[in-house]
């Protein structure tokens, strides 16, 4: 995982990265866009100030998607308005931090994402309860028998079962499964959601109402 900042504020980087989660992690601080966009890496997480003498973050977050569509966006504003919200996950944004976010609840939402969202190089298969998940082969495997689900509904399948328990909220899932700047409404999810309890023949993945999805732990 790489942390790239694009902030005025060289403070802030320096204070987060005395807590001990964070203190060996790859990391880049710049004003310039450009110069974040050329160290994009494989897995990053990207935090942007909302506010920039050259850009605002809206038009950083669809200049970094132009060229990675994996890596997890925070923007950091205050008050900011409902309809600025909108545009920014319009763009790419992931989520939004206050200024005054305490350094070691920022350390541990960065932790967070990186194990939710940031699935290693390396891990071709993984097993969850009856099932057997390859991601080489995109073969779902139970009781011996091989399945293999629409390329969304594998990438909801397996979202949510590398994290037995944690509930994801529809944002979180439309942001991991679509491709970036997809227009996504809860009906599309629920079909995708139905077509895996039927594809799979399982009860394990739980609806919370107002609140998201999760898989039984």
């Amino acid at each position: 995982m790489k942390l790239l900042f694009l902030t005025l504020n060289k403070k802030f980087p320096d204070t987060l990265f005395k807590n001990k989660i964070l203190k060996n992690i790859k990391h880049l601080v710049t004003d310039s866009l450009n110069e974040l966009t050329e160290s994009l890496s494989s897995q990053n997480i990207i935090i942007i100030d909302m506010l920039l003498p050259k850009h605002d973050a809206i038009k950083a977050c669809k200049e970094i998607r132009k060229k990675d569509s994996n890596s997890y966006i925070i923007i950091r504003s205050d008050e900011i308005e409902n309809y600025t919200k909108i545009a920014a996950y319009a763009n790419g944004c992931n989520s939004f931090i206050p200024f005054n976010m305490p350094a070691d609840v920022l350390a541990e939402k960065i932790k967070s994402i990186n194990s939710l969202f940031m699935i290693k190089d390396e891990q071709d298969s993984y097993s969850y309860k009856e099932f057997s998940i390859s991601f080489k082969t995109k073969e779902i495997i139970k009781n011996n028998i091989s399945y293999q689900l629409p390329k969304i509904q594998f990438k909801i399948f397996t979202l949510l079962t590398q994290n037995p328990g944690v509930v994801f909220s529809n944002k979180e899932i439309y942001n991991y499964a679509w491709e970036k700047h997809t227009k996504v409404d809860t009906a599309a999810l629920y079909v995708h959601l139905r077509g895996i309890r039927t594809n799979l023949s399982t009860d394990y993945i739980k609806t919370l109402r107002g609140i998201g999805y999760k898989v039984l732990k």
